[in-house]
This record gives C-alpha cells, structure tokens and sequence, in this order.
C-alpha cells in the first residue's frame, strides 16, 4: 500500500501523489493530487485497483538512468499497423520511468530511421513522443526535487551525451541515432504541428467552471446527463492536454455544457442547443463558447456552424463515442472503463442494437474529421476516458 506524501504514477494521469485515504464510501478509496488539469482536483482511485498504480522512479534511480542513458535499449515492438504500435508504446508509458524515457528514444530512433530512408515518419511518433516526454519531465522533477524545466535540461543533457543504441532482439543488431537529435526535439516539440494553429490566441469562457457545474445541475435533474456532461469535459480536458494545452479550461467547459438544454428540450432536438445558447448568453459566456457547443448538433441542424476547429472535431466526435463506452462499461463485471478495450469497443460499434441511441454515423463522420481511422479514435478516447476516472464516480473537486 501507498504512503501519504509518495508520488505515484496513475496509468492516465501520469504523475500524482498520494494524500489522503476514504473508507466513507462503497469500497476504500485512495486521494490522489493531480499534477495537471484544472487546480486543486483531487481523484478517488480504488485501493482495490493499487496494483495498476506504480511509485514514481526515486532520486537514485532517476540519477541512474541520467547517467547510464546510454545503457537504456530501444523497444523493438513491431506490429501490422501503426495503431497497434501506438496502443503497444502509450501502454508502456502507463508504467512510468524508465519506459517513459526508453519510449521517447524509441521514437526519436524510427523518426531518425524514416528520414534516412527518405520516408514520412508514421503520424503516431510525435503523439507518443510528446506524451512520453512530458511524463518523463514530471516524475524526474518529482524524483530529482527540481522544476520541471531543470529536469527538462537534464534529461536533454543525457540524450546529447549519448548516442541512440536499439537492439533487434531478432537479429541481434545495433543501430545508432546520434542523441542531438533527440535535445532538438525535447526542446522544440512544443512548436510542432500538432499544435493547434487557430487556438494560437487565449480562448475565454466568458464563465467558471464552477458556474458551468451549477447551470449543468440547474438545467438537468437526472444524474445521468450530469455524469454525461462530466464524462465529455474529462475527455475534452485530455486532448486538450496534447493540442492545445493552453486552453484546456476552455476546451472543458465545452464538453461540460454541451448538452445544457436537452434534458428540458429533448422533444425538440432542431433546436437543442440553441436553447442553450439563449442561456449562456444570459450568463455572460462568450461567442466562441457557444458557438463551439453549437458545432456538435450541426448534422442535425444545418443552420448552425460546422466544426473547424480541432477542438470541435474532437466533441463531434466523442460525444456520441463516450455514451457508447459508458454503456459498454456499465454491463462488464468490473464496471470500469480501466480494463475496456479497443477490441471490445468494436464489438459493441457493430452491434446497432446496443446503445442504439449513439450514433455510429455520428461517430464516423467524426473520425472522418480528424483524419483518424476509427480504431484510432476508440483507442484514443478509451484512454481518455481512463486518464480521469477508474469508474463512473471517482472524480471530485
């Protein structure tokens, strides 16, 4: 069991700490602090799934690994098609250090690799290679006592110190990559396209999530559109993360009050959402608020705008995505979104009969929007889903 004060690593959330423990509710609960999202969130994790839980690497070991970098092998995981790959790698960040930092050399060694070859790098490289560097840089900070930027510089040190060496467990053969490379994408991985362009300015509100929160629960009696709307804005929240960090409040608010007005207008969906508008506006929020939870009912209503922002892609598309897993989830024994998977979700995607209330279409054209295969939208926001909750009730503020 954990101690009070250790840092730990939650396979979604990355690096939190461990503050507290609730015997209050149906099963213990360990209180973890987050070390991102919106301040002072604090998530409910089951004692009877600690084993998912890893201690965050210590100071002699973090020293360790700076010093023998060199030493760290490259994962030689291969599969038929790039999302496996990727499924493969996001999973070996869930454990934490060393494979967090044995993950981001292995991408800067197959980006290094394709460019040799003259080849475009598979798209999923910088994804996972942004999200390894940023969970190595907050458990070495954690690990070493020190910011976030000096355990930036160090471990940019250590990749410039040594070159790449991969082992092919297969043929036994070594590659090298020389390790400026990867301090040139340590630093400059912020400015790389996955950035989003259009949201380069600060995005308002115009409302606190608290205030969000209190009209969800003023407009919607039934628990299930609250867990709903709590349900998108995490998801939200998380891609938010890795496209556009700066805005994430915003990017919350959104999922959060996305379906404000359909508990009292659910017989008149022309409209849904354009009841809402008539609120928020009422409230002071702002044009592109509205505007953005207005872009996920345009397939219904063709007068409202369409989505273009990648922001907007991504609640077209997990809307109706997060409904269906949330039902899927509710029928396995466990309940739990942490042991749901891709395979599963398919399953469930092709049964029209199940949940038959989400549209597959509407999911569809969302994947079509983002330029993802459909695999790829599942496996991404399965682990959304799992970056903030263990289960339907694990997440307070």
């Amino acid at each position: 069991m954990f101690s009070i004060g250790q840092h730990v690593i939650h396979p979604g959330q990355g690096v939190c700490t461990v503050v507290g423990f609730r015997d209050d509710t149906p099963q213990p609960m360990l209180l973890l602090e987050t070390k991102q999202g919106h301040a002072q969130t604090i998530l409910m994790y089951p004692v009877a799934q600690a084993d998912r839980l890893h201690a965050a690497i210590s100071q002699q070991d973090a020293e360790h690994l700076l010093s023998h970098y060199d030493e760290l092998e490259c994962d030689t995981f291969t599969e038929r098609n790039s999302s496996l790959e990727e499924t493969h790698f996001k999973q070996q960040l869930k454990l934490g250090a060393p494979e967090t930092v044995r993950v981001a050399k292995t991408m800067m060694h197959r980006i290094r690799q394709a460019e040799e070859a003259d080849k475009k790098p598979s798209s999923y490289y910088m994804r996972v290679l942004k999200e390894a560097k940023r969970r190595s840089i907050e458990e070495f900070a954690v690990a070493l006592g020190v910011t976030e930027e000096d355990a930036e510089a160090r471990l940019a040190q250590a990749a410039l110190n040594y070159p790449i060496r991969a082992k092919n467990h297969h043929k036994g053969d070594r590659h090298l990559c020389g390790g400026f490379l990867v301090l040139v994408v340590f630093i400059l991985i912020d400015t790389h396209e996955h950035k989003e362009s259009p949201m380069a300015e600060p995005l308002t509100a115009g409302i606190t999530r608290d205030r969000a929160f209190e009209l969800l629960n003023e407009h919607n009696k039934d628990p299930f559109h609250i867990t709903h709307g709590e349900t998108v804005e995490g998801t939200m929240r998380y891609f938010a993360r890795e496209f556009d960090p700066e805005n994430e409040e915003f990017w919350g608010i959104v999922g959060l009050l996305h379906d404000l007005d359909w508990e009292e207008h659910e017989d008149d969906p022309m409209n849904h959402t354009i009841y809402a508008a008539e609120i928020l506006e009422g409230e002071g929020a702002s044009p592109e608020l509205i505007r953005a939870i207005q872009t996920h009912t345009s397939d219904f209503n063709t007068s409202l705008p369409k989505p273009e922002l990648q922001m907007e892609k991504i609640l077209f598309a997990c809307d109706e995505l997060t409904g269906l897993i949330g039902a899927a989830v509710i029928m396995r024994p466990s309940k739990s979104v942490m042991d749901f998977t891709t395979k599963s979700l398919k399953k469930k995607f092709k049964d029209k009969r199940f949940a038959a209330g989400c549209s597959r279409d509407v999911i569809s054209q969302g994947a079509e929007m983002l330029g993802w295969e459909l695999d790829e939208l599942f496996a991404r926001t399965i682990e959304a889903m799992q970056s903030f909750a263990p289960d339907r009730d694990t997440f307070q503020s």
